[in-house]
């Protein structure tokens, strides 16, 4: 089955199995709470440096794979979930409570990490990222989340918020 998830990855980032990297798994936290959308007026909102896909894929039975593929501006960068920037959060995944779906997994990172000048692991260009769930009734759910990361662009950084809502 990882062979087939690795393999599916390979296919769909269009890169060698070889060159293919798991760099990092962070633990999933469950926040429950209400889902505050922030950034209707920010300028990095619209996707102007990191630009996300979120999609699920059906594996088998009540199990979904989660991706969330971002694609980063050229001389724009990502950071990694294991790294943080002067003191600011590292990249999360925070899935906000249903009980009707059940995270069965880390988020896993996938790309090709490269060391900015301070020797963080950041990411140019893009990186996938995924989690699998288990969907626990029949009908038709959405899980709410919640991703906070840092992009930065030579002396410019910020640290950013980006909602999702993904259906099953």
């Amino acid at each position: 089955m990882k062979k087939a998830l690795l393999l599916l990855a390979v296919c769909l980032l269009g890169i060698s199995s070889h060159a293919l990297a798991q760099v990092a798994r962070t633990p999933i936290h469950e926040y429950s709470g209400e889902l505050l959308v922030t950034d209707a007026n920010d300028a990095f909102a619209n996707g102007a440096f990191v630009n996300w896909e979120v999609h699920t894929e059906h594996l088998q039975d009540d199990n979904y794979l989660v991706i969330f593929d971002a694609h980063v501006k050229d001389s724009w960068y990502l950071y990694s979930q294991t790294d943080r920037h002067d003191g600011q959060q590292r990249m999360e995944f925070i899935f906000y409570d249903n009980p009707s779906i059940k995270l069965a997994s880390f988020v896993d990172e996938y790309g090709y990490p490269k060391s900015n000048s301070e020797g963080a692991k950041v990411y140019y260009d893009r990186v996938r990222f995924q989690c699998q769930v288990t969907k626990q009734n029949l009908q038709n759910q959405v899980m709410k989340v919640e991703v906070q990361y840092v992009t930065c662009s030579g002396n410019s950084c910020a640290s950013k918020t980006k909602y999702f809502d993904v259906s099953f």
